[in-house]
C-alpha cells in the first residue's frame, strides 16, 4: 500500500492521498488489532479502502507528532480521532484512499471515479440549474457529485438533501481548482470555498468549515 503524498494545503490542514495496490500485510497493520469496525467487514477490497485510510491517518498525525489512537463514529456516522480535538474526513473510491485533517475547522472530503453511472441518478440529487451547467458532461456531474458530499460531510447532518439543500455553482470549473458551494437548511444558511483536483480517471473535492 504505497503512500501517494501527505501536504499542508494551509496552516493546520493536511491532505493525504494513499494508492492501493497490495493485499493486506499483516504486520504493517497490527496496531489496528482494536479497530472493532475493521473487523465487521467482510468484503476484502472494502476493508483494504478502510484500512489504507487509517494507516493514511497515522501517517498524516506523525507528521505533526501526533499519536494515532484510533478512529470511531459518532451518532451521525461522523468519523473522529481517539483522544484527539483534530477534525478528520475520509474517503475512498476504485483504488484511492484520501483524508483531510484539521486541527481547528470541520472538514469535509471525497473521491469518485468518474464514470457514466453519474448520469442515470443526476435527476434524483442535482437541481434544475446544476443540471443544466453540467449538461451531459460525466466529468462536471462527478464534480457536482463530490463537492456535494465533502458539504454534507462537513455539515453533519443526515437530514440535508443533495437536491434541496446543496447548491454547487460551477462558473469557476476551468479555473484553478476552486468552486463554491452553499448550503441552506431551515434558518442555516453559509456559502463555502470547495477545492478539486482530477488526477487518472479520478476526481476529489474538499472544504473546510468557515470561522
Amino acid at each position: 500500500m504505497p503512500l501517494i503524498n501527505i501536504r499542508e494545503i494551509e496552516n493546520d490542514c493536511l491532505l493525504g492521498i494513499w494508492h492501493i495496490t497490495e493485499s493486506l500485510n499483516k504486520t504493517d497493520i497490527s496496531f489496528l488489532h482494536h479497530d472493532k469496525y475493521l473487523k465487521s467487514i467482510n468484503i476484502e477490497s472494502r476493508k483494504m479502502a478502510s484500512i489504507a485510510a487509517r494507516m493514511l491517518i497515522k501517517q498524516m498525525l506523525a507528521h505533526w507528532k501526533v499519536p494515532y489512537r484510533g478512529l470511531s463514529k459518532n451518532e451521525n456516522g461522523e468519523p473522529g480521532l481517539e483522544d484527539c480535538e483534530f477534525k478528520v474526513s475520509l474517503s475512498h473510491s476504485g483504488d484511492y484512499a484520501m483524508a483531510i485533517i484539521n486541527k481547528n475547522k470541520k472538514v469535509g472530503i471525497d473521491i469518485e471515479l468518474i464514470k457514466d453511472k453519474i448520469l442515470r441518478i443526476a435527476h434524483r440529487v442535482f437541481s434544475v440549474n446544476e443540471i443544466v451547467m453540467a449538461g451531459k458532461d460525466v466529468e462536471k456531474l462527478t464534480l457536482l457529485w463530490c463537492a456535494k458530499e465533502a458539504l454534507y460531510k462537513m455539515h453533519g447532518n443526515k437530514k440535508l438533501s443533495f437536491r434541496d439543500n446543496i447548491f454547487i455553482n460551477l462558473t469557476k470549473f476551468n479555473e484553478v481548482g476552486e468552486i463554491s458551494g452553499e448550503i441552506n437548511f431551515n434558518e442555516f444558511q453559509q456559502v463555502y470555498k470547495i477545492h478539486f483536483e482530477k488526477f487518472g480517471d479520478y476526481l476529489m473535492a474538499y472544504s473546510y468549515q468557515n470561522i
